[in-house]
């Protein structure tokens, strides 16, 4: 069987890393907007794919919805039932590849944390598809990434450096036409520590990624550039989060 990049690189200081920046404030906001947008009923049960250390999973739970987690990494798997369990909720979290979400029905579904892309072309599909058959007729998805063409490509930086809680990363990233993929190169350092980790993301249009979503079942309902509900300004917008809702 194929190996993925994404298989072996949420473990070590990249964890590490991504849990110190994450702050409650932020998961508050994001958490807020979340409802806002799906929509969901009271005690709905909603799918958290890929949920890393699981923050939105368990604010969620929090506000009384059943919530399912589902991540490859073993490492943001432990850390978030961890949390989990020191918050009392309960929150189901399952491993897994998120070209194979798990089924349902959930009554919501969110993709958030710069995910969408690490699969093949034909990955993508398979993934948005099986979201769209985990989902209830009518019931809301919200797919946001950092790497949409018109929000990473004008801002496009071959080489970038970055320093958090005495953790050390450095990215090299190069742009690859053939196929719109960005290869990057992650080193992280603490301490005499090291790390290296490859990724690879794929870059689609706006447009793209509606017509895959409509291709998957899906219907789409807003565009923003961020949880502020902002709208999406060319050469401005960072993000892109959009609200599709199954047909």
């Amino acid at each position: 069987m194929q190996s993925h990049w994404y298989e072996s690189f949420f473990q070590g200081l990249s964890v590490e890393l991504w849990e110190a920046i994450t702050t409650p404030e932020m998961t508050l906001a994001e958490v807020d907007f979340f409802e806002n947008v799906l929509a969901p009923a009271p005690g709905a049960h909603i799918l958290d794919i890929p949920c890393g250390g699981g923050r939105h999973s368990i604010e969620l739970a929090r506000r009384g919805y059943r919530m399912t987690g589902f991540d490859i990494s073993a490492q943001f798997l432990a850390i978030a039932r961890r949390n989990a369990q020191a918050a009392g909720v309960p929150v189901e979290f399952r491993r897994g590849d998120m070209v194979q979400p798990p089924d349902g029905p959930f009554d919501a579904a969110f993709c958030y944390g710069n995910s969408f892309g690490y699969l093949t072309h034909n990955d993508t599909r398979t993934f948005l598809s099986g979201v769209g058959r985990s989902l209830r007729a009518g019931a809301r998805f919200l797919l946001e990434t950092g790497t949409a063409a018109e929000t990473i490509l004008p801002t496009f930086q071959p080489e970038s450096e970055f320093n958090f809680g005495g953790i050390r990363m450095q990215t090299t990233r190069n742009y690859r036409f053939r196929d719109s993929t960005i290869e990057s190169v992650y080193r992280f350092s603490r301490d005499g520590m090291e790390e290296s980790h490859r990724l690879e993301q794929a870059v689609y249009t706006t447009g793209e990624i509606c017509r895959m979503l409509q291709g998957a079942g899906f219907a789409v309902v807003q565009l923003h550039s961020g949880t502020d509900g902002s709208p999406m300004r060319m050469g401005a917008s960072r993000r892109l989060l959009i609200a599709a809702e199954k047909e």
